[in-house]
């Protein structure tokens, strides 16, 4: 059985660094990738700022409404990974759904 990995302690000194490397005028802008809600609040709590984005996978099939949710309120934008999912993964399938080839025809598009 594999153990559970979890690493806040190192989530919290990274976040720390940003934060300083921000500070310092060595970068403009600081975000963070795949980070839950769980995570956001772990640096909301920290009492250092925000990030101002957060990447995650998101599409038409695995869309994350409270991720977006919590996003928006705490003005962190949320930016897509994989939007028309991974292609690699699924050969392409998920854009021959029978709704995404619906809306692009209505909107004379491809389902890309």
């Amino acid at each position: 059985m594999l153990k559970k990995y979890d690493n806040k302690a190192g989530r919290a000194a990274g976040w720390k660094g940003m934060v300083e490397a921000k500070k310092s005028g060595k970068v403009k802008s600081i975000g963070v990738s795949n980070f839950t809600i769980r995570h956001l609040l772990e640096i909301k709590a920290m009492g250092l700022g925000m990030p101002a984005v957060n990447q995650v996978e998101m599409n038409a099939f695995y869309q994350q409404p409270e991720l977006k949710a919590f996003c928006d309120s705490e003005n962190i934008i949320l930016t897509a990974y994989a939007p028309l999912t991974a292609p690699g993964l699924t050969k392409g399938k998920f854009l021959k759904d029978e709704r995404l080839v619906a809306i692009a025809k209505k909107h004379n598009k491809t389902p890309a």
